[in-house]
């Protein structure tokens, strides 16, 4: 008897939970014009190149320098093998 008193309960519990979500979605949905509008604005924006470092972080992040032919001919840290043919 216990056990079906907490079923019975659980289920309207869950029953009231998926009625109030969907009337509380219905009632806030945007309507068909506006999600396109946001799509089309969202679209023509182009996303800033952005580091995720920075945002977890908050320590500005550059990128490194390209180097010419002659500084990488005269860089040390570069690592290379002879069967790489470099």
């Amino acid at each position: 008897m216990n056990i079906r008193i907490r079923l019975l309960i659980t289920s309207l519990i869950l029953t009231l939970g998926v009625v109030n979500t969907s009337q509380a979605q219905s009632t806030t949905a945007p309507s068909k014009s506006e999600e396109e509008k946001e799509l089309k604005q969202n679209a023509t924006k182009k996303p800033s190149p952005h580091s995720h470092v920075q945002e977890k972080t908050g320590i500005p992040q550059t990128a490194p320098k390209e180097l010419s032919a002659e500084e990488k001919a005269k860089n040390k840290k570069l690592h290379s093998h002879q069967r790489d043919a470099k």
